[in-house]
């Protein structure tokens, strides 16, 4: 069994809910259970990339607008930014959080982000703040950039050594075209004229961006991608952009399956049925499924999806490799009511439900 967090209940609460549903129903069994992740907001929920990672300890992150927290172990410092999204977008608060990680020396900075959030500045508050130079606050895509963007790429790649830079995300966001934010947005209820006038800002952004990330190759003997592939990458798009931000300071930007998949090393070699739980399940699987796919399809051992809610059609179970799939509060992916901390304590409750049902109907004597 993987388990991702759920409205209201971290990964490892999922776990221990999921093992207890199992064995009140089927006492004998011997269970794998392991904590996952899906890099997905989760309402009252951090995103559980950090207890995959080790990082366990949390931290105050010092002189943070707002609280915000990290979450430190195995030389490593976990910032998480999965959020909603409708929230602010900014990113000058991030390049304030890594210069603070950076300073504490360790071997990793892993920053968090969703695949789909609000559009933003593309991460170029991010370099201001980190590289001690911030841009005005009213800097926004389709502005000019400053004339000594590239000194402060420079400098904020200069901060970060010699730590590494590592981008989770749920998966593919593209920055531009066809699947891109602006165009993701539509499907969301942007105006399509103010879509295209996104679009228009977003590409003058990047590839201004992307030129003074050249310039700053030469100052710091980088060995970045070029323009074209940072503009074009299939992260480029996630958290609204940062991503992008984050790749030109040297951050590597991964989908969270790869974490998924060093997390469950080894996990389906005894198994007769694999589980994964995770949250609502929409237009993309979630992110860590596709390693737990993987896994399960190199012992030939079904794999039965648990999510919040799903719309999905049963034609598409093949395609994604699932043999089964239950709803933990089924209909909640066609109810726009947003989720209360009333509506998330019910999660526990209605998980425990759900994992019985799977129990009772996959179990084998």
């Amino acid at each position: 069994m993987a388990a991702a967090p759920l409205p209201g209940l971290s990964a490892g609460a999922v776990a221990d809910l999921v093992r207890r549903a199992w064995l009140g129903r089927r006492g004998a069994d011997a269970l794998d259970v392991r904590a996952v992740s899906d890099a997905a907001a989760v309402p009252y929920a951090t995103s559980g990339v950090q207890g995959m990672l080790g990082a366990t300890t949390q931290v105050d992150v010092p002189g943070a607008a707002g609280r915000r927290f990290a979450w430190v172990g195995a030389d490593r410092v976990v910032l998480d930014y999965t959020r909603s999204p409708a929230a602010p977008a900014g990113t000058a608060a991030i390049g304030r959080d890594l210069a603070w990680a950076a300073r504490r020396r360790p071997r990793e900075i892993v920053a968090v982000l969703s695949s789909f959030a609000a559009i933003g500045d593309l991460g170029a508050g991010m370099v201001g703040s980190l590289s001690g130079r911030p841009l005005p606050r009213s800097w926004t895509p389709g502005l000019p950039l400053p004339s000594d963007m590239a000194g402060r790429i420079a400098a904020a790649r200069r901060v970060l050594r010699p730590s590494h830079l590592t981008v989770f995300t749920g998966g593919p966001q593209r920055l531009l075209g066809p699947t891109g934010l602006a165009r993701a947005w539509t499907r969301r209820g942007m105006a399509p004229a103010l879509a295209q006038e996104m679009e228009r800002a977003l590409g003058e952004a990047s590839a201004a961006m992307a030129a003074a990330s050249a310039d700053a190759d030469a100052q710091t003997g980088g060995d970045l991608l070029g323009a074209e592939d940072l503009v074009r990458g299939p992260y480029a798009g996630a958290g609204g952009g940062a991503a992008f931000g984050l790749r030109i300071v040297g951050a590597r930007v991964l989908p969270v399956r790869e974490a998924v998949a060093v997390a469950l090393e080894g996990w389906a070699s005894q198994a007769d049925l694999c589980l994964y739980v995770s949250g609502a399940v929409g237009e993309s699987p979630p992110g860590g499924l596709d390693a737990a796919v993987a896994c399960a399809a190199r012992r030939a051992v079904p794999l039965v999806l648990v999510c919040d809610s799903a719309s999905l059609q049963r034609s598409e179970l093949a395609r994604l490799g699932l043999n089964g799939v239950y709803e933990i509060r089924p209909g909640r992916a066609f109810d726009d009511a947003p989720e209360t901390p009333a509506t998330a304590a019910g999660m526990a409750g209605a998980l425990t439900d759900a994992v019985a049902r799977v129990a009772g109907t996959w179990g084998w004597e």
